[in-house]
């Protein structure tokens, strides 16, 4: 019974959007199932997808999850007599028929049945033998002679239109309809209008970071918010999201094509010189340190019970006298101690159960599907081995089981309390490893607080857990 591999590829990044892979991988199960006859499994196992990868240049091919495909064939790891099934040859190389050709003779030679979906075209060893197989062989270099064709005349094609668009751009003329989420190109296509409330998050995303917070913590407080993200298609802001508005030049005006070429004042400025030229600079730094001189990682974190934000001073004596002390009732503790609470409630979060049902099923799928690996690859082996049904239907049911963990774990991770679970975790694991756990403050920490003697400090997270630590360290969850 042969394995079956499903190579999923698309060019560019937009096309994660749309119905690419679904597509793809829908007609790889299709044709398993029109053809019973073959015996074919789909493995699961191998991820065989390169997302906004270009074949053209080859990029798949030398770095991509087909070049691993690839690699495995040849190491053994996908046995001789596997299938590959392709929607078409364009999806495993546009490059050149001399390029192309090679890359994949080399796989059927290696025993490797390449099938074309969206003609049902097989290409095996066999196949090439003779006069029949002389056919089989010109069709496939003229198929793959007519991918690369059409992608060098549509560059050619592409690249003239944009030439004469850019070249309009210092006309005064607006390049394209498509611009940053918080603008949108006026009636009359003269210019842009802004979109105060959609500014108004970029503003504030801009001025925090300026301030010294990491873009989790941000994130995640505009998650909690219910503040609409950038495509409105839900709620959940990522890390990843926040830096990519951070980077982004538009908010002062410029445009960059994809040539390099610089506009400058095509679009409105959005965010003041200062604040930008503050981001800019922490561009290159580690999202935990802050952008003013001088900042601590307890800068404006840790507030006293009376409601007033606790801070650090310098008396200046020999030894060092600096305290976290409330301006407005002076009450005050060590600033090394206080620098001890919070590190302390970071590290014993991690036994601090999770605030809510899903939090807590989160992290045992996690635990379950590492478990899982290690039986599907044993389970594959046993089955490569034998190759009995016993043998077959205790891998697919251990294939089955896998997907329907990460079904319910990709559930889970779509709502705010997984999502903020994981960030949570992740920069704490990453903190911990450095050996310095209040690197992470900035972005777990959503506040602070120490009770009126400056005894007992309360620490709240950004997924929801509360730690009490007091100043002996002795640790409880609230």
């Amino acid at each position: 019974m042969p394995v079956a591999y499903s190579y999923k590829r698309f060019s560019t990044p937009s096309q994660a959007e749309g119905d690419s892979i679904r597509r793809q991988t829908a007609a790889a199960q299709r044709y398993i199932d029109d053809h019973p006859e073959y015996g074919l499994v789909l493995d699961t196992t191998l991820v065989l997808v390169d997302e906004g990868v270009s074949a053209f240049r080859g990029d798949n091919l030398k770095s991509g999850h087909l070049a691993r495909f690839i690699r495995a064939v040849k190491d053994g790891v996908v046995a001789p007599g596997s299938w590959l099934l392709l929607e078409s040859l364009d999806r495993f190389t546009r490059q050149s028929v001399n390029l192309a050709a090679a890359e994949l003779l080399n796989l059927i030679n290696r025993g490797i049945v390449v099938v074309t979906l969206h003609n049902g075209t097989i290409y095996r060893e066999e196949d090439f033998e003779g006069i029949d197989g002389l056919v089989n062989l010109m069709g496939a270099l003229i198929a793959m002679q007519g991918h690369h064709h059409e992608q060098v005349t549509k560059g050619k094609r592409v690249a003239a239109a944009w030439g004469a668009k850019y070249d309009r751009v210092n006309k005064g003329h607006i390049l394209t309809r498509t611009v940053p989420f918080w603008l949108e190109v006026n009636a009359d296509k003269t210019g842009f209008n802004v979109l105060a409330d959609r500014v108004e998050v970029v503003r504030e995303i801009f001025k925090r970071r300026a301030e010294g917070e990491g873009k989790s913590k941000i994130a995640a407080d505009l998650t909690a918010r219910g503040i609409p993200t950038p495509k409105s298609r839900g709620a959940i802001w990522n890390p990843s999201t926040i830096q990519k508005i951070l980077d982004s030049d538009s908010v002062v005006g410029v445009l960059l094509n994809a040539r390099g070429d610089r506009f400058d004042h095509y679009y409105p400025r959005v965010v003041d010189e200062a604040t930008y030229q503050t981001v800019s600079a922490l561009r290159a730094k580690p999202s935990t340190q802050g952008a003013r001189a001088g900042s601590h990682p307890l800068t404006r974190l840790i507030k006293h019970d009376c409601g007033t934000t606790m801070r650090r001073i310098n008396k200046g004596a020999k030894g060092g006298a600096v305290k976290l002390i409330c301006p407005k009732c002076k009450n005050s503790l060590p600033f090394t101690k206080a620098m001890g609470l919070v590190q302390q409630a970071l590290f014993m979060s991690q036994w601090v159960e999770a605030p809510s049902d899903e939090g807590v099923r989160a992290q045992e799928l996690e635990r379950e599907l590492v478990g899982l690996d290690e039986e599907i690859r044993g389970a594959y082996e046993h089955w490569r081995k034998v190759k009995t049904l016993a043998a077959r239907d205790l891998y697919e049911r251990a294939l089955t089981d896998h997907r329907r963990l990460v079904e319910e774990l990709h559930a889970l991770m779509a709502r705010n309390t997984a999502v903020l679970l994981a960030m949570e975790d992740s920069a704490l694991t990453r903190a911990d490893k450095a050996g310095n756990l209040l690197a992470a403050v900035k972005t777990v920490v959503v506040n602070a607080s120490l009770d009126t003697m400056c005894k007992t400090l309360t620490v709240k997270t950004i997924s929801g857990k509360t730690i009490e630590v007091d100043d002996w360290l002795e640790i409880y969850a609230a």
